[in-house]
């Protein structure tokens, strides 16, 4: 038994295929070229200090139209822990997540916790002071308590 070959199909491909190979070989190298030709990036110069992130005071500018307007500080009282030693109260002040605050410690710029009292706290704003109540919630009808 022989084994005929047709040459006659095979010498027809023979075109397509060099064509094939030729243009695989090219984008390989071009590919090639452009990763071994590209720069490197090398050392990045760190960012800047962009004017935003820094605080900027306003006090020069309130003195033009009296004391106390740069002072517009939003303190909410959530909770309150008083004892003789001062105690805790946890404020939301300018809308920020709660937070726990002792006395002396300061809420705002310019704003100072002076006391905690068991109805509320008192803070100073350049020198004056001002009392903040607890908000009271309102009586449940739901919950009641247990009569023996």
């Amino acid at each position: 038994m022989t084994i005929a070959w047709n040459l006659q199909g095979l010498t027809a491909l023979l075109p397509w295929t060099l064509r094939f190979f030729q243009l695989t070989a090219c984008v390989a190298a071009g590919v090639f070229i452009a990763y071994i030709g590209a720069p490197s990036p090398g050392n990045i110069p760190p960012a800047l200090a962009s004017a935003a992130n820094q605080h900027v005071s306003t006090r020069p500018v309130s003195a033009w139209f009296g004391e106390g307007l740069d002072k517009a500080v939003n303190i909410s009282v959530q909770g309150l822990i008083a004892d003789a030693g001062g105690g805790s109260a946890i404020l939301v002040v300018n809308n920020r997540p709660p937070r726990a605050y002792f006395v002396g410690q300061t809420l705002a710029d310019g704003v100072t916790l002076t006391a905690i009292r068991a109805t509320g706290v008192v803070v100073d704003l350049s020198g004056r002071s001002q009392d903040i109540p607890m908000q009271v919630l309102p009586q449940s009808n739901g919950i009641r308590s247990a009569d023996r």
